[in-house]
């Protein structure tokens, strides 16, 4: 199976690259404007990026703030985002869904049966162009690459999980 893109996802592709290329580029005050905004709208969502500071370097945790602001600045623009905030409960729940599907897939020892498997659960997701772009991001930034595998994994995990989170609201 592919996964269909239609002409919304195409239209946001340059929108998501546009705003990851202005997030490359932010200073430290305006990053820290918009921690505050989300520390504001979504606290729960601040306190799972801050907390990624225990289990992986300085220097990584730089490059997964950047993909967490994206994330922001992507969902930011939804007026429920404001106001309903992501609880607790609601993102351990995708994650332990998420887990669940990924080691299912670990098990699958046929290539087209796992590439399956993912093209179906990437069809369900409605932000197709940022899951893409970070997807893309941890494949060709070197420091997201060469990152602790396991811990690398739990990241996606939560990333994609926030998402489905922020779909939802």
């Amino acid at each position: 199976m592919k996964v269909a893109l239609g002409e919304h996802d195409f239209k946001e592709t340059s929108m998501v690259a546009n705003s990851m290329n202005k997030i490359d580029n932010i200073n430290g005050a305006s990053a820290e404007k918009i921690m505050d905004e989300i520390s504001l709208r979504q606290p729960f969502f601040l306190s799972a990026l801050l907390g990624l500071h225990f289990d992986i370097s300085k220097v990584e945790h730089e490059e997964i703030i950047k993909i967490y602001l994206l994330i922001w600045e992507y969902f930011k623009i939804k007026p429920k985002v404001q106001s309903v905030k992501i609880t607790q409960k609601s993102f351990e729940d995708r994650c332990l869904k998420n887990t669940h599907m990924f080691k299912y897939v670990e098990g699958e020892q046929n290539k087209s049966a796992k590439k399956e498997i993912y093209a179906n659960d990437l069809q369900k997701v409605k932000s197709k162009a940022l899951l893409t772009m970070i997807i893309l991001r941890f494949n060709t930034q070197p420091l997201l690459q060469d990152m602790n595998p396991e811990i690398k994994g739990m990241i996606m995990i939560g990333i994609k999980s926030f998402i489905e989170c922020f779909e939802t609201i």
